[in-house]
Order: C-alpha cells, then structure tokens, then sequence
C-alpha cells in the first residue's frame, strides 16, 4: 500500500472542473438578480415621484393636463389628466430598454 502525500493531478483537475461548472451555471442567475434589484429600484423611485407630485397637484389645485419630466437616474415623465376625477401616470424605461406605466387615480367624491 502506497502513502500519498498529497492531491494527484486528475483530483485537482477534477474539483476544479465541479468548481468551474457551478460558477458558470451560478453567474447568469446573479445577473439577474442584479438586474431585477436595479429596475425595482427604479420603480420604486418613479412610484415615489408621482405619489408626491400628485398629491401635491390636488393640494394646489393645478390645471389639467399637466406634465413634468424627471431626470434621475433614468428619465421619469409625469402626466395628469382629468379622466374620472383625475388621473396620474408615470413613464419610464427599465434597464432593458422596456417602457413602464403606473397610475393613480382620484376618485371624484359624489
């Protein structure tokens, strides 16, 4: 019976190769994530804007339509219309380029 004193080179090979295969299967699933914490953020940013903005547009009383552009980290567009009592949205793009739309609407009081 022989006494190894150590990891032979297939061994080494071999873990390294388990290593490799994991870090490759791991790394596009890390992107995404990192992708969908990124566009989360962003629309938690431009819900933000348009809750404030809106309630100060009914606060003050401000004209119909209404328009106002936000230049963060990606451009946000805030329109107010008067459909059914009033009307909010935000526009924006995500990281990918996709258009996205949030409202919030006034309810008219009867």
């Amino acid at each position: 019976m022989r006494n190894y004193n150590g990891f032979t080179f297939l061994e080494t090979v071999t873990a390294f190769s388990v290593l490799l295969v994991l870090l490759l299967t791991l790394f596009p699933a890390l992107i995404s994530l990192e992708h969908g914490r990124t566009s989360l953020s962003i629309e938690r940013k431009a819900v933000s804007l348009l809750y404030h903005e809106y309630h100060l547009h009914l606060k003050e009383n401000r004209p119909y339509p209404y328009t106002k552009i936000y230049q963060n980290q990606i451009p946000v567009t805030l329109i107010f219309t008067e459909e059914g009592g009033g009307r909010g949205c935000a526009y924006w793009k995500n990281p990918n380029e996709r258009e996205n739309e949030f409202c919030l609407y006034d309810v008219p009081p009867e």
